[in-house]
């Protein structure tokens, strides 16, 4: 099947790479297969022209814009606490797509979660009726299943806020599941189309889930109703481990967390740009990163060359044995430029 044909080119991948480089896979605690020094900083707030910690303490301030491409743009920034200058790259957003409330009305209770507890006992009622409520946790999520496209849907009650059955945002769903997860266990379920969700995984069908859930069982927060199979409208569904839509956000942010742990990795070379850090802002449907990156002064290289004249030759000699000592680092490293 798909699903299996791309384990294997994993796991051969990973073991080829392993061997041609010497490499060994490092883990972080919190974002997966990236370098320790590639471990993001959480961040609260982006305005534009600032970015706030978690505790509301200002980090950066953002100046001249600096340029842009494809990845995202870059600005200026000032670290607030050292008054050091440095190039902030700020990232396309990974999305995290939240169905429309019409579409959760249209779906059908796979199953039901446990209620939230209060702390302070007791259950259910608003914040007025008793304390703090317990965290969110696996076994209070529940399975829907959309009736017209079979689509599974992981939500919860929101007790702080009326007490309704919402989707499960993105932070809802980092709070229950966390990032870190074995990147063959997001791969698996994938189609041979770069990575895609297969159309198994997208609806939650049986065979998708069993491998995965099979898995995730032993899992510290796994999904405790994992692999279990319920009927829908005649048509059995299995509830996954991860959320579909969760699953894919993973494998495209772990995509993007494997380029950045290659520039970490890069880093320590007078002619590669430095990456000082690594910061990430967590939406309800998307998340977005920004990478502090060393500030290159001298200006575009294209200002230093005469229109239609060009530049003298030991200029651009010097120049270009600086680009290639670059990429030398980074193939030594068995990082393709």
């Amino acid at each position: 099947t798909n699903g299996r044909r791309q384990k294997l080119r994993v796991e051969l991948t990973r073991i080829f790479t392993r061997r041609a480089w010497g490499f060994e896979d490092k883990w972080s605690g919190n974002c997966g297969m990236v370098l320790a020094d590639a471990t993001p900083q959480l961040v609260s707030r982006f305005d534009g022209q600032c970015i706030w910690s978690m505790d509301g303490t200002k980090l950066y301030e953002l100046g001249n814009y600096l340029g842009g491409g494809i990845a995202g743009v870059v600005y200026e920034a000032e670290r607030v606490s050292s008054n050091q200058h440095f190039a902030l790259k700020i990232l396309n957003p990974v999305g995290y797509k939240l169905e429309r409330k019409a579409t959760l009305k249209q779906c059908k209770v796979l199953v039901k979660g446990d209620p939230q507890m209060r702390l302070g006992g007791g259950e259910g009622g608003g914040a007025a009726a008793g304390g703090a409520y317990e965290p969110l946790a696996a076994r209070h999520v529940w399975w829907l299943c959309h009736v017209g496209s079979a689509m599974v849907v992981a939500a919860f009650h929101d007790v702080e806020k009326g007490d309704l059955l919402r989707e499960m945002t993105l932070p809802r769903c980092v709070q229950v599941w966390g990032l870190d997860h074995d990147p063959v266990d997001l791969e698996d379920d994938a189609d041979d189309e770069g990575g895609q969700p297969s159309r198994d995984d997208q609806r939650g069908g049986p065979e998708a889930a069993a491998g995965s859930s099979a898995r995730a069982a032993g899992r510290p927060g796994a999904e405790p109703t994992a692999g279990r199979v319920v009927v829908c409208d005649g048509k059995p569904v299995a509830v996954p481990a991860l959320p579909p839509k969760y699953r894919q956000f993973l494998r495209a942010r772990a995509r993007m967390y494997r380029e950045i742990s290659s520039m970490s990795a890069l880093s320590a070379h007078p002619n590669v740009l430095k990456l000082d850090g690594v910061l990430e802002m967590l939406h309800d449907s998307k998340t977005t990163l920004f990478l502090v990156l060393e500030l290159a002064k001298g200006g575009e290289l294209f200002d230093r060359i005469a229109i239609d004249e060009g530049a003298a030759e030991d200029t651009a000699r010097r120049y270009f044995e600086q680009l290639l000592r670059g990429v030398r680092h980074c193939h030594e490293q068995g990082v393709c430029h």
